[in-house]
């Protein structure tokens, strides 16, 4: 199938037919080595999940200048090697699998894929603005001083878990379509770098 290259190709592009055509999307994306701000968009995806980490208490940050090296450098920047690392391996078990696509194609679906993940990183920016760096730490997060704190965490933590579920249809959606695999297929094939690497690291972690 052969898909024409599209004139406009803005960031609503993206956002439109990743919403209403992801399969048609992810192949667009593969044909023509579709890359705009692929990697723009999945370090502020990554970054609104680093940020996930303070909220459910796995991080806690007290100054901006903490913020900016643990979460903003050294977090984001360990995930997208986590990412890159997990699509090369994915590349692989997917072949296995008689899949077709690339190392470069994952990325790109991961990428797209985690689009909605922007808005939490904006959820947290808002936070930040109303309730500076207290917002980061695990305190915060753990201490109901008003109603509109707790109302506030609710709704950013329900927001959080809607787009958790949304990036993984997406991802899912996007592994099948440049595999030309089933959904079953897809999910078989993101399961299997798992556990190579959980099981790579917990060799590792047996050495040390």
């Amino acid at each position: 199938m052969n898909i024409d290259l599209p004139e406009n190709q803005d960031f609503k592009f993206i956002i439109t037919n990743l919403y209403t055509r992801p399969k048609w999307f992810f192949r667009f994306t593969q044909e023509h080595w579709y890359n705009k701000y692929a990697w723009l968009l999945l370090y502020l995806a990554l970054l609104g999940s680093q940020f996930g980490r303070i909220s459910s208490g796995k991080l806690n940050i007290e100054s901006w200048t903490e913020l900016f090296f643990k979460v903003i450098i050294f977090g984001s920047g360990i995930s997208l090697l986590f990412y890159i690392m997990f699509a090369y391996i994915l590349a692989g078990t997917a072949r296995w699998l008689k899949g077709i696509a690339s190392a470069a194609d994952i990325l790109r679906v991961i990428a797209y894929s985690s689009i909605p993940g922007i808005i939490v990183l904006l959820l947290y920016i808002i936070g930040s603005l109303i309730y500076g760096i207290s917002f980061f730490s695990i305190s915060f997060w753990v201490n109901n001083e008003s109603w509109s704190q707790t109302i506030f965490k609710i709704f950013l933590m329900t927001i959080n878990g809607f787009v958790g579920i949304n990036i993984a249809i997406f991802m899912v959606l996007g592994i099948a379509t440049v595999n030309n695999f089933s959904i079953w297929k897809a999910i078989l094939s993101m399961i299997l770098p798992v556990i190579i690497l959980v099981v790579v690291f917990a060799v590792i972690a047996s050495f040390l």
